[in-house]
């Protein structure tokens, strides 16, 4: 299981199952935009991290969920709960 290490609005940082590194996902939406795949930017990642295509969009899925779940959004809403 993906491990959340930090969270709030605008920053996760997650560390991917079985990895000693982590990723930090920085959002760009405005406080009260819904993120979605288009404004969360990869911005950081550790160098021992060699993740595969289905392991990084599973992870950055992760990230969004967080992002949505901190700012106040219901999975399935564009509007704040």
């Amino acid at each position: 299981m993906d491990r959340v290490l930090e969270a709030d609005a605008s920053r996760v940082t997650i560390q991917p199952d079985g990895f000693c590194g982590s990723i930090t996902f920085v959002c760009k939406a405005p406080g009260d935009e819904l993120p979605n795949w288009d404004n969360v930017n990869w911005s950081a990642r550790d160098d021992g991290l060699n993740l595969s295509k289905g392991q990084w969009q599973r992870i950055k899925r992760k990230a969004v969920a967080v992002f949505r779940d901190k700012r106040g959004f219901r999975r399935h809403s564009r509007r704040p709960l």
